[in-house]
């Protein structure tokens, strides 16, 4: 699988290479001064730190869930082989479908709400998943429902947060992305740490309570987000309504 691994990502760095333009950075700071820019836009752009809670808040589950799931599965009552097992990260292909469908959702300015509905999904998937841990086929089509739709939202989560993200300055998309990508790697790091812990102490059930309470955090912002842009657009409005 290594090896596998190993081609296909020599092949894709052969492709990236012959097709991707080649882009003259637009700002000329020393490398000290790009970094601390890194921290300014993070000081500077509100949106940022909105989009950077959801993205942490959805990587956490992500992680929570990839970290233990291997765990689960080779114990009683699946006892799978690590082939079996591996065969169930081929529903990550939700993922991919759930990444066009956000790109038409942010071309249509719905990207804030996506993320939403995108939490959401991530937030219900945790149900199957759970049920996952019980035995017999009935355990595994519920983990698989489960992963599809966990997948599917984690990704849509993403990939509209990279929309709303990267607009905001266009001619600093790389250090936006750096705060950003940064960022979302720390809590995928920490939500891969927790699930060990807790899958140690408290088997798959408390490793599900911990997926699934990071994006209820996520929505929780996200709500709170919500109502404050509507309060922020309200007042803007009234008066062309009246007119």
């Amino acid at each position: 699988m290594f090896l596998l691994g190993a081609a296909l990502t020599a092949v894709a760095a052969v492709l990236i290479w012959r097709n991707l333009p080649v882009l003259r950075p637009v700002a000329a700071m020393p490398y000290p001064a790009l970094l601390r820019s890194v921290l300014t836009l993070l000081r500077d752009e509100p949106v940022l730190r909105w989009r950077i809670v959801y993205s942490v808040a959805s990587n956490a589950s992500f992680s929570v869930l990839w970290t233990s799931i291997g765990f689960m599965l080779a114990a009683p009552p699946h006892d799978l082989s690590d082939a079996e097992i591996g065969l169930f990260a081929l529903f990550g292909v939700a993922g991919a479908v759930a990444a066009r469908f956000a790109g038409r959702l942010a071309d249509r300015g719905w990207a804030h709400w996506a993320v939403g509905g995108f939490l959401v999904a991530t937030l219900v998937a945790w149900s199957p998943i759970w049920l996952g841990a019980g035995p017999g086929v009935w355990g595994l089509a519920a983990l698989a429902l489960g992963l599809l739709v966990f997948d599917a939202g984690a990704q849509g989560v993403h990939i509209s947060n990279q929309t709303i993200v990267y607009a905001l300055r266009p001619e600093a998309r790389s250090r936006l992305n750096s705060a950003y990508m940064t960022t979302f790697f720390l809590g995928g790091a920490v939500g891969s740490g927790l699930s060990a812990v807790l899958y140690a102490s408290h088997g798959w059930t408390g490793v599900a309570a911990l997926g699934a309470a990071f994006p209820l955090v996520g929505l929780v912002v996200w709500t709170v987000d919500s109502v404050r842009r509507r309060r922020a657009v309200s007042p803007a409005a009234a008066p062309a309504t009246a007119g």
